[in-house]
């Protein structure tokens, strides 16, 4: 075991509505899905203070929070109070990152003049064209070239960079850059009534990476074999690291919406699959390809059960050390006034073949918990009802 070098870090945290002193360890944590190849990244931050709610009315505060050595200020990106449990006159604070509103923060009709689309004024003049037809200010000609023309607009495809753009705008965050897309456009009137975390899981998922936010509050996004930053370890301030087996990706199954799938898994020593849903199109495998070729992406799966750091890295992170490289995917650190002690890890690689058939049976029960939907002969899965017996057809007739 090592023994850790004293840093001295000075915190202080400002919550509006509260009057909180005596903060303990901060928790701050992040972890990707799997090995980074979908899906969203929070940063969560725990901590617990002496104190007070002083205000009744706070809601989702933002809490500010500021670590600092000497002049050196640590970064770290800006955080929102969820929930606080008062135990004996402390409060425990769980707290989150932007990314924690993607769930709740909707598109609507009003949003599509987010993508230069405005469905009311278009509807509106639409209107006017039907009463000018019927009064016969216009010709056919001219109403039937203009009502195709305003359709064409409520019907126009975006790309999944100008809704990552728009999303961005949305949450408040500045577009991080989100290059190489790889999926097919979509239909604008598609996107009103869904979330940005719909869009975000299936855009990441179909381009084989993850989003995440930045320190300095960006929309990223990073691929699989992408890096975002370098775990910065004091030197030899770390327990041995753990290196599991190394893993190329040299192959993909793309899944589609209709049944459509592509296939490059044939002699390949890694395969990665991806639901790519309606963004899937003929050009999504052959992007997709040209990125794992020219890439030869490799995943090592390990951890570090503890590592003295110098800064608060992202998902993806790279560490190199001990005859050993890791992307580090799962980050849980504490930090107190030595310094930022951490736990680092990279998921492990691979799952078994009947895991993977457990997911199949997996989403069926999902969709089952959705639907309603007979499982077997006669029990039957349901969300709200929970799960019944129903009798055979026959059964009930007979009166048995």
């Amino acid at each position: 075991m090592h023994s850790f070098p004293r840093t001295v870090f000075s915190i202080d945290i400002n919550i509006p509505g509260y009057i909180i002193h005596d903060f303990s360890d901060l928790n701050i944590s992040r972890a990707c899905d799997g090995m980074g190849t979908k899906g969203i990244v929070m940063t969560e931050l725990r901590f617990s203070a002496y104190g007070v709610k002083a205000d009744a009315h706070a809601r989702a505060p933002e809490v500010f929070v500021r670590v600092t050595k000497g002049d050196d200020e640590l970064s770290l990106p800006r955080f929102w109070l969820d929930t606080h449990t008062v135990h004996n006159g402390r409060i425990d604070f769980v707290c989150y990152d932007r990314m924690a509103f993607a769930d709740s923060t909707k598109f609507t009709e009003n949003d599509l003049t987010l993508f230069g689309v405005d469905a009311e004024a278009i509807n509106l003049r639409k209107k006017e064209l039907k009463a000018e037809l019927k009064n016969g200010s216009i010709t056919q000609e001219y109403y039937t070239a203009q009502m195709t023309a305003l359709d064409a607009q409520l019907n126009k495809k975006v790309s999944s960079s100008d809704i990552v753009n728009v999303i961005a705008q949305k949450m408040n965050l500045t577009p991080g850059g989100f290059s190489g897309d790889v999926t097919a456009k979509t239909d604008i009137n598609s996107i009103p009534g869904t979330s940005c975390s719909d869009w975000l899981q299936r855009i990441s998922e179909a381009n084989c990476g993850f989003f995440y936010i930045t320190n300095d509050d960006s929309l990223a996004f990073c691929r699989f074999f992408g890096v975002t930053d370098t775990v910065r370890v004091k030197d030899d301030a770390y327990t041995l690291p753990d290196i599991g087996e190394t893993v190329t990706a040299d192959g993909y199954v793309i899944y589609g919406d209709s049944g459509q799938v592509w296939d490059r898994s044939a002699g390949a020593d890694y395969i990665l699959q991806i639901n790519g849903g309606s963004l899937a199109d003929k050009n999504t495998p052959e992007l997709l390809g040209d990125l794992l070729d020219a890439n030869e992406p490799t995943y090592t799966y390990g951890s570090i059960e503890k590592a003295l750091l110098t800064n608060f890295p992202y998902c993806n992170s790279s560490w190199s050390g001990c005859n050993g490289d890791l992307r580090i995917n799962n980050i849980s650190a504490v930090i107190s006034s030595f310094g930022i002690l951490a736990s680092l890890s990279a998921n492990q690689s691979t799952v078994g073949e009947i895991g993977e058939f457990m997911g199949i049976q997996s989403r069926r029960l999902e969709a089952a918990l959705k639907n309603g939907e007979k499982l077997g002969k006669h029990l039957v899965h349901t969300r709200y009802q929970g799960v019944y017996w129903e009798d055979d057809e026959e059964d009930e007739e007979s009166g048995g």
